[in-house]
């Protein structure tokens, strides 16, 4: 009875949002593409870090009041679902840095990133774009990670990310995966600037508890 509908599969649209979006979801979508503000204090950045959390937690109350104690399959054809998945969306790619401090020294993503050009998987158009996917495979088995590679209906990194966050959220693993993301705070700086949601500790706490929920 996950949230989200599977993503795997010949009707996946994680490369691509729809024309129409619901306000919220556009505002989320408006909140990732600016990764790097041009200016701003810290009051701004932090005003904006609470306005993202409480647009989370709003959006999972309305989640858990639609499909609280229901058999129904929620999808984002419901708009409720939508908006939460953007809102995610808006946290992991809040303040990327445009490339990591320290390039990874994965064995697993450098050999991955091998076999991803043999077979000519490229990272698409936007590839120079920061995406959260750069950081999200850096805790993936391999299997894992091979298994959003070779997606066949996928062909950008955002779009990766995009559907592991529907898997993760499908197969009730996002609480895990997140714990695991936040627990590692050197190398979270690697990835993040220091004003992110991420780095926010104390912000980025409820995100696991969202998931769990």
């Amino acid at each position: 009875q996950g949230w989200i509908s599977r993503c795997i599969g010949p009707t996946c649209r994680c490369d691509s949002w729809p024309v129409d979006l619901h306000p919220k979801v556009e505002m989320a979508v408006n909140m990732m593409s600016a990764v790097m503000p041009l200016s701003g204090t810290d009051a701004l950045r932090s005003e904006g870090r609470q306005r993202l959390l409480s647009e989370l937690l709003e959006a999972v109350k309305r989640c858990q009041i639609r499909f609280g104690g229901r058999t129904e399959l929620a999808t984002e054809a419901d708009q409720h679902v939508a908006v939460l998945c953007a809102l995610l969306e808006a946290a992991l790619c809040h303040g990327l840095r445009s490339r990591p401090l320290v390039k990874s020294s994965s064995t697993l993503r450098q050999v991955t990133e091998i076999v991803s050009s043999s077979l000519h998987i490229g990272r698409g158009p936007n590839q120079e774009q920061p995406v959260f996917w750069h950081y999200v495979c850096e805790h993936l088995t391999r299997h894992e990670y091979e298994r959003y590679l070779l997606l066949k209906n996928v062909w950008t990194d955002a779009g990766r990310g995009r559907a592991w966050l529907r898997s993760a959220l499908n197969e009730r693993s996002l609480e895990r995966y997140l714990h695991c993301m936040l627990g590692n705070t050197a190398h979270l700086h690697t990835f993040y600037e220091d004003w992110s949601f991420l780095v926010d500790q104390e912000k980025s706490s409820m995100l696991p508890v969202m998931a769990a929920g």
